[in-house]
């Protein structure tokens, strides 16, 4: 009864955490307790040894810091080992403290969440659906971890309506749940959702998904301006973003050798607004219309000069700049190099 997350086939049994959590602050303070049950009637007992805190041989939990290093995660959770010291190393410092939405409607969940993520994210928490979506509209989370059982909205919902916004759809979403049928989990991730959990689920495991959410999101960007050909589809964490960067992808490519292609065509095809498709591309790819069409074109132009069957005049023309000298300097502020440069390089290793 005090183990923390045991679980039965009911999934509506709870988490398990508050008695386990019970028996921990109560041992902390050097005493014990015990339950008596029968059908009809459970008592608990708790016991506390008499005297003053500074007379004992340990010193009475004295703040929420004590807590948290006397009940280390690892020993409250299921047994499940992973090796993180690669994976987890300290990489947060890169996006110094990002923004986490917690939605659990278990309070004893949600404030153990809090207790275990706090140090390394900005937290807000919501109890529900509804709620959660009041808060990502005040502050625009970089994470979302929800529960899938809560009532008013339940997880399901919540993710449907974030993923189908432009201005939240790339915001990655991490379901917790006890459903453990494959059917729910689908659903789940044709909603959107960018990864799951299951309860009872390991710490460590959270935290380096969370982490390699960020991550992986950084990395990419990050790489955007090396000297590599680079498949922007990656970007997409879960299939409404990739449906929508290769919707993007495609009708830029479509009209690549048109140099007078501009960010109202785009918008008409995507049915948006110039101002909607302008917060998308900067929530997915951190840049502008202008600038991501730009970045298209010079990728599309990298290809074909690593190809070596064109001229870079041919080249330039084929990727819609009106002359060889705008695309040669516009190619040079994104690859470091002219392209005749890069190609010697290339040509001497």
């Amino acid at each position: 009864m005090f183990e923390r997350f045991y679980k039965t086939d009911d999934i509506h049994v709870g988490t398990g955490i508050g008695l386990s959590l019970a028996k921990d602050i109560v041992e902390l303070h050097k005493g014990f307790i015990i339950v008596e049950s029968e059908p009809g009637n459970t008592r608990f007992e708790v016991s506390f040894p008499q005297g003053k805190p500074e007379d004992m041989e340990m010193p009475i939990l004295k703040s929420t810091f004590s807590l948290r290093e006397k009940l280390k995660p690892e020993s409250l959770l299921i047994d499940e080992t992973i090796d993180l010291e690669e994976v987890y190393s300290k990489t947060l410092d890169d996006f110094e403290k990002k923004k986490l939405l917690l939605v659990e409607d278990n309070n004893e969940l949600l404030e153990y969440l809090f207790i275990l993520l706090k140090e390394d994210y900005k937290i807000t928490t919501a109890s529900n659906g509804i709620e959660a979506l009041k808060k990502i509209e005040e502050n625009k989370p970089d994470v979302i971890v929800s529960d899938v059982l809560m009532p008013k909205m339940d997880g399901f919902a919540l993710c449907e309506i974030v993923k189908s916004k432009p201005e939240t759809m790339s915001i990655p979403f991490i379901w917790l749940t006890a459903k453990t049928k494959t059917e729910e989990k689908i659903k789940g991730l044709r909603l959107g959702a960018d990864d799951y959990l299951d309860k009872p689920f390991n710490t460590e495991v959270l935290k380096t998904k969370i982490h390699m959410l960020i991550k992986n999101k950084s990395d990419f960007l990050k790489n955007l301006g090396t000297r590599e050909v680079i498949d922007i589809t990656k970007l997409a964490r879960n299939p409404v973003d990739e449906k929508f960067l290769k919707q993007v992808l495609g009708h830029i490519n479509e009209n690549l050798e048109n140099e007078e292609y501009s960010v109202e065509k785009l918008s008409d095809f995507m049915f948006m607004s110039r101002s909607n498709l302008f917060r998308r591309l900067k929530l997915t790819v951190k840049m502008s219309p202008v600038q991501f069409i730009y970045y298209v074109r010079l990728q599309k132009a990298l290809e074909l000069l690593l190809g070596r069957k064109l001229s870079i005049s041919e080249i330039a023309w084929k990727v819609g700049f009106k002359n060889p000298s705008s695309f040669s300097k516009s190619f040079k502020k994104q690859f470091g190099k002219s392209p005749t440069d890069y190609l010697n390089d290339l040509l001497k290793k």
